[in-house]
């Protein structure tokens, strides 16, 4: 039974997506190695919703810092561009 408070999402996964996922899951240690991918022709998906929270907090926290990595990067590139166009 869900709790009012909550909100169930499915999410569908192509079978090598899938196993994709899982191998992410068990490397980074929210999904305990040696578990079957399939049980009975069930997919296990023990531990994926744990994994897939995680990684979107990770993702949102770790934004601003992308950001300041982009825009170092153009202003690289377009420092580059610069030279090379005083240099044409």
């Amino acid at each position: 039974m869900q709790a009012k408070d909550t909100v169930c999402v499915k999410v569908y996964f192509k079978k090598d997506e899938f196993a994709r996922v899982i191998g992410s899951a068990e490397a980074s240690g929210f999904r305990r190695l040696g578990l079957l991918l399939y049980e009975e022709g069930v997919p296990n998906t023990k531990s994926l919703s744990k994994y897939l929270k995680a990684t979107e907090r990770y993702y949102v926290a770790h934004k601003q810092e992308r950001e300041m990595e982009k825009a170092k990067k153009l202003a690289e590139m377009e420092k580059i561009k610069n030279e090379l166009d005083e240099m044409a």
